[in-house]
């Protein structure tokens, strides 16, 4: 149960205010005391990963392009992120979703990114690469992250999660172009299918089938982030 401040107007004064609690007195004051420690969060993580050499130290203009950031960068950023919401015991998407809407108050452009809908957000991706070990992170650009959490098949499923992690543990010759190849599969054969009634089982045996039936290239393709 958790109350937090998503959006303030240019003078300070908070605009909006998300909660699964009642607006008491209290409550605010909650609000403004995480909003506070995600600010100085948010801020030591954009040091570190500068001290790490996974962020550039100038801060690039508001509205310009950014470069895209490799995944160990993301992973990092994601850790965080998984350390922010266990402290706090955020368990539903929901109040993930608000989180993430609070730090982007705080983030620079070195990390901020724009969101494309309400279940397409950058810190909810770089959240689920963290769920992942930072050598199969690695494994794939981030680009192919993407692809794959972008997909309408695996967006709201968490558990296509948990099953890629025992794949790609299984399976440590898997390559980028079949990786590619698999989610364009996934989308193909389940795009409209309504994988909350399946049970673990049922859609393991899903993604088991469509992973075999996806074709190996003969060599790893070359490939730059």
């Amino acid at each position: 149960m958790v109350a937090i401040i998503t959006e303030r107007y240019d003078d300070g004064r908070v605009k909006t205010l998300r909660s699964s609690v009642a607006l008491t007195a209290d409550a605010r004051a909650a609000a403004e005391k995480l909003d506070h420690e995600l600010s100085n969060r948010v801020a030591t993580l954009e040091k570190g990963l500068v001290a790490h050499g996974l962020l550039d130290p100038a801060l690039p203009p508001v509205g310009a392009s950014k470069p895209r950031g490799g995944a160990a960068l993301w992973h990092a950023v994601g850790t965080e992120l998984d350390a922010i919401v266990k402290e706090y015991d955020l368990r539903g998407a929901r109040e993930r979703r608000w989180l993430w809407e609070a730090i982007n108050l705080h983030a620079s452009e070195r990390i901020r990114r724009v969101n494309r809908g309400r279940t397409r957000q950058h810190f909810e991706y770089c959240y689920r690469l963290a769920q992942l070990p930072l050598s199969i992170a690695k494994s794939m650009f981030w680009s192919e992250w993407v692809y794959f959490f972008d997909s309408l098949t695996v967006r709201e499923e968490p558990r296509a999660d948990r099953w890629l992690l025992g794949k790609l543990k299984a399976d440590a010759g898997i390559d980028r172009l079949t990786f590619r190849r698999f989610t364009e599969n996934l989308n193909r054969r389940i795009r409209k299918t309504d994988t909350s009634v399946l049970t673990d089982d049922e859609l393991f045996a899903l993604y088991d089938s469509i992973w075999a039936g996806t074709d190996r290239p003969r060599s790893n393709p070359s490939e730059h982030e």
